[in-house]
Parts: C-alpha cells; structure tokens; sequence
C-alpha cells in the first residue's frame, strides 16, 4: 500500500477564500495548477519540498499576476503587442524611473522579452538561461512562458535555485536558521523597499503578509492519503527470458514425471 500527500483542496481554498474575496474559474485554475505540480514534488521527492517555499512562490504569483494565479504578460497585456505598447508608453512618460534600457522592445529577431508567467521572466538573458537550463526554446519562442506547465517548471526552480537575482533564492531566506519572507523579495526584485502609492508598508512587507496566508492555508490542508497498491512492474527483457526457460524447464518435468508415472502404473498392473 502506497501513501501519497496531497492538498485538501476544499480547506485550502476556503482559508484563502477571504483574501481573494471569492474565487473566478481563472484564479481556480491558476491555483489547482500550482498544487498539482507541488503535489508531484513532494511525493516524488519526500522530505525536500519546504511549505514555506511554496508559500512564498504563491506570494509571488499572487503579486505579480494581480491575484490572477496564472501566466501573464506584464501589464496584464492580452498580447504582446498591447504590453509593448503599454510599457514603452510608461517609459516615455517617465512613470519606469527604475528602468535604464527598455527590455521589452523586439529584438533583430522580433522577439521581445518582456515580463511573463506568474513570477514574470524578464529580459533576453533570462529567458536564454532558463532555456539552456530545461531544455526549452524560450528565446525563439518567449511566449512558452505563457503555458501552465512551463511556467511551473521555470518560476519554480529559478526562485529555489536563485537564478533570476543570484545569490538570492528561496533555500537562501527559508532555511533550518533562517524565516525571511520580507527580505525574500529579493528574489526577484530589489524593491523590497518600496512603498507603494496608497500604503503604508513596503512591498516586502505586504509579499511577506500574502506570504503568511497561503502558508497558513498550505499548512492546514496538506493530508497524507492511502494510496493502492501500484500496479506491478513489467518485467524486464532478462526477467522475461529468465521466467520462460523456468516456464520451459517446468514444463519438461512435468512431462517426465507424467511418463515415468505411467511407465510405473503398467509395472504394477503386469
């Protein structure tokens, strides 16, 4: 009998339910996709995934999406042309300071690199790496970042293993020492210190109180379910070959003793 953790979908959503206000079917979606891919790690690699990664990777998202939870394009664009727009409108206005060359205009290629998924993979270089690094056409074909699964796949492990703002990961701010979602924003940008317009408190703070929520949530429902017995393996070409010369050896005996019986039940009946 296997067992298998899993998340209590219907307690996790309903603890997360007074922070998004209610739940749409994107945002449903968004999430059940995330716990799927964290359910897969954890039972396919017990004991390493920490709740508190995954809390602050869905405070990210939560952030970086505008509580949509599923791969967008920065400015909430509905296609690339539009965030281009947008962004380079923002940046002529004077409304990106922070901004020193403006990474979202296409290249000789055409291919623009601009912020997508839920963490907002950004600038060519960074879409180069994490290609490299997974084996995926990201450079040629940026918009994969848009894909659930892809997404998944690279937000997650750029942001385990610091990849996006090296040295800063989530094993760096979530460790047996260490618990430091504010300053954990550095993960990804180095705006922990912002306040933005209408708060009180700096980005880090805020991030590191979504933070506190989904780990809450993560935490409360996260169930250890009995599996059933996994179906059993097929054999091997050696195992195969093995089991039939048994089967054949089986089989002469079988044949011998029947002969050698009846050789022994005419002795008896002369």
């Amino acid at each position: 009998m296997t067992v298998r953790i899993e998340f209590d979908r219907k307690a996790l959503f309903d603890d997360l339910r007074p922070m998004f206000g209610g739940f749409v079917q994107e945002q449903v979606d968004g999430i059940d996709g995330m716990l799927d891919y964290y359910e897969q790690l954890i039972n396919e690699l017990p004991g390493t995934v920490d709740a508190r990664h995954m809390a602050y990777h869905m405070a990210t998202t939560y952030h970086e999406t505008g509580r949509r939870m599923v791969p967008v394009r920065e400015t909430h664009a509905s296609s690339d042309e539009q965030a281009i727009r947008r962004l380079e409108n923002a940046w002529q206005a004077g409304k990106l300071p922070w901004v020193r060359t403006p990474y979202w205009r296409p290249n000789a290629s055409g291919q623009a690199y601009f912020g997508r998924g839920r963490v907002q993979l950004t600038h060519e270089v960074n879409y180069s790496k994490q290609g490299t690094k997974h084996g995926l056409p990201l450079v040629e074909r940026p918009e994969l970042m848009l894909e659930s699964a892809t997404d998944m796949l690279v937000g997650w492990h750029g942001m385990l293993d610091g990849d996006f703002r090296p040295p800063h990961s989530l094993v760096r701010y979530f460790n047996d020492r260490v618990d430091d979602p504010v300053n954990a924003r550095e993960i990804i940008n180095a705006d922990k210190k912002r306040v933005p317009k209408g708060q009180t408190r700096t980005l880090g703070e805020i991030i590191a109180g979504y933070h506190r929520n989904f780990l809450g949530a993560i935490e409360g429902s996260l169930r250890q379910v009995d599996g059933v017995e996994p179906p059993p393996r097929p054999p091997s070409i050696e195992e195969a070959l093995a089991q039939a010369t048994t089967n054949q050896l089986i089989a002469e005996l079988l044949k011998r003793d029947k002969i050698v019986g009846e050789l022994a039940i005419r002795r008896t009946l002369n």
